[in-house]
Order: structure tokens, then C-alpha cells, then sequence
């Protein structure tokens, strides 16, 4: 490599600095502080690409990671990019096959504040729902962490911390947290029953998501039961959405091969895919929005994607929270 020292050309080291101080003070915009960003008015946000919840199966989709020319598409300027669509070129971005399908607009934390000022939205469910909140927080906070959430104690600590975060970042400005839920290891009747004790948060919010899943099935002994509970329960819910302002998401699904053997059990993968359908097929008939996650886990076939076969690694979390800011 030439010295800068050695050239000798005044033109082209006055060109190289200008270069360099250019870069740098990319450097240091997109390490500012988002919220002083967004204060300040330099980011500009239009939402895209106006779609609302997809209803439906996304008929699976693939998930591909360092293409630039993909991601061209996908943000504004591919050359100010923050740390979180860095890591999502980097990590992973999923694309559904459905026909006609526009694809995903990946957003900048920046962006993602700008869209949510002001939005109230509250998570219920069960452990896949929390780590959906922590996906979405992290996308807030500008946290583009990979560190893994080995079990629930950790979960717990996470989502807590998190909410603190969440809460000092915002102040009044937006509301994002998840429902003191005494449900998230119970079954859909549980949340039917408890809807009465959150209805005043319920009342002030934007958007009541959630999903309830694989402990309706452990709650239920047999396969008939389980289900045809589950798709009554559906549908006493699904009644309730314009008081709930609900949006629905369909569980994961389990790469049986990699859930440690005790959960096994729990976890029979031909019983969820059915469930997810049941709850897919419900939200179209009751016009519920839907978010299918059942794809785009399906559809992440890399041996990150998921350490226990059924919770998902932050980044594919952080996926489905930028479906969710898509629409």
C-alpha cells in the first residue's frame, strides 16, 4: 500500500482527507443517539410499503444473507446503513415466495422510533411472544446482540431489563412492553379469562399482539381435544378483536431433531403445523391480522437459526419484528 506520506500529488491527498472526513462524519451520524435524530428532524421516515397484516400461509420463503444487490432494495441508501441493517444484511433477511409479494423494507432503529412515536403496543402469550417484544426492542435500542436466550430464567432477566430500557428511552413518547402475563404458560382460556383484568391497558393501546401455543397443547391431554379447544377458544377471541385491537401470530416450527428430549413430547411438530393452519385459516375468516412466523422459521433452514429447536436466535426474532414494523 502507497504511504499517504509518499504522495506526491497535492491534488489527490487534499482528495483522500476530504474522503476520510466524509466517511467519518458518516461514522459518527450514524452513532448518534436515535432519539437525538429523530428530535432533531434528520431522519426522515415514510412508511413502507403500506400494506396491511398479510392473512394467510406466506407459503414459506428463503432466507439469504451478504447480498448487497437484494438488499439494495430493501433499505434507502445501501452506503448509510445503521448497525441493525448492517447485521441484517450480515445475519439474515427473510423473503416470502408468495406471488406478488413486495419485499420487506428493512428498518433503521432510527426509523423504527420515528414510525412507533406515539404507538402504544402490548405483547401477551407465551415465550415465543416475549422474545418477538425483545426482537422488536432491539431493533429500538439499536442492540443488534446475537447473545443467545438459553432458557426462561434468562428470558425473564432479559425482557425485564428490556422493559426498563424501553421505558427510559421513550418516557412518554410510546409504549412498548409486555402485559404482566400470568398466561404465558397457560392456554388460550387462561388469556380469556384474564382479558377482564388488562382492559384498561387494553382500552389505550394501539395494537394487542400475541399468541398462544405450544402450552395449550401440554394443558390438553389428547390430540382432539387440544385442537378443537383451541380453535373454539380461536374463535371466542377472534370475536373480541375490534375491543382487543388484536393482531395474531402463528407459532414457530420445531425442528423436532434439535428440542431437547423432555419437550419432545410437547412439542410434536404435525399437531402445531395443524394448529397454525387452524389459527391462519380463523383470522381470515374473522379478519383478524396475522403474522405468520410458522414460514419464516420453517423457512430458516441454518444451523443458527434456532440453539433448541423451536426459540429462534435474536436476529430471526428481530425479522419478525420488521414484518410487524412493515405493516
Amino acid at each position: 500500500m502507497i504511504s499517504f506520506y509518499k504522495l506526491k500529488s497535492w491534488s489527490v491527498k487534499i482528495y483522500i482527507l476530504l474522503l476520510l472526513m466524509y466517511n467519518n462524519i458518516i461514522l459518527i451520524s450514524s452513532n448518534n443517539n436515535t432519539r437525538e435524530l429523530i428530535e432533531n428532524n434528520i431522519v426522515t421516515f415514510v412508511p413502507w410499503p403500506h400494506l396491511k397484516v398479510f392473512n394467510g400461509y406466506l407459503e414459506d420463503g428463503v432466507w439469504y444473507a451478504g447480498n448487497k444487490r437484494e438488499f439494495n432494495n430493501i433499505v434507502d441508501k445501501i452506503d448509510r446503513l445503521d448497525n441493525i441493517q448492517k447485521h441484517s444484511l450480515k445475519e439474515g433477511i427473510f423473503k416470502p415466495f408468495q406471488k406478488d409479494f413486495k419485499t420487506y423494507h428493512i428498518f433503521s432503529s432510527a426509523e423504527a422510533n420515528r414510525c412507533l412515536r406515539g404507538r402504544k403496543i402490548y405483547f401477551f402469550g407465551d415465550s415465543y411472544s416475549r422474545q418477538f417484544f425483545i426482537g422488536l426492542a432491539d431493533i429500538i435500542l439499536d442492540r443488534p446482540t446475537n447473545e443467545e436466550i438459553i432458557n426462561g430464567v434468562i428470558r425473564e432477566q432479559v425482557v425485564a431489563s428490556t422493559s426498563k430500557e424501553l421505558k427510559e428511552f421513550f418516557g412518554k413518547t410510546a409504549t412498548i412492553q409486555t402485559l404482566p402475563d400470568e398466561c404465558r404458560h397457560g392456554d388460550l382460556q387462561c388469556l380469556l379469562t384474564h382479558i377482564v383484568t388488562y382492559s384498561r391497558e387494553i382500552e389505550r393501546c394501539d395494537v394487542f399482539i400475541g399468541n398462544i401455543l405450544v402450552h395449550h397443547m401440554t394443558l390438553h391431554q389428547n390430540e382432539e381435544n387440544y385442537i378443537n379447544t383451541y380453535q373454539e377458544q380461536l374463535v371466542e377471541l377472534f370475536k373480541m378483536k375490534k375491543d382487543l385491537k388484536l393482531t395474531w401470530t402463528t407459532g414457530p416450527s420445531y425442528a423436532i431433531n434439535r428440542v431437547p428430549e423432555q419437550y419432545r413430547d410437547a412439542t410434536k411438530s404435525k399437531p402445531t403445523e395443524l394448529m397454525n393452519f387452524k389459527a391462519i385459516d380463523t383470522a381470515e375468516k374473522y379478519d383478524v391480522p396475522l403474522l405468520d412466523f410458522f414460514s419464516l422459521t420453517h423457512a430458516c433452514k441454518w444451523k443458527n437459526c434456532s440453539s433448541d429447536g423451536g426459540h429462534r436466535a435474536r436476529y430471526v426474532n428481530r425479522m419478525k419484528a420488521q414484518m410487524l414494523l412493515n405493516n
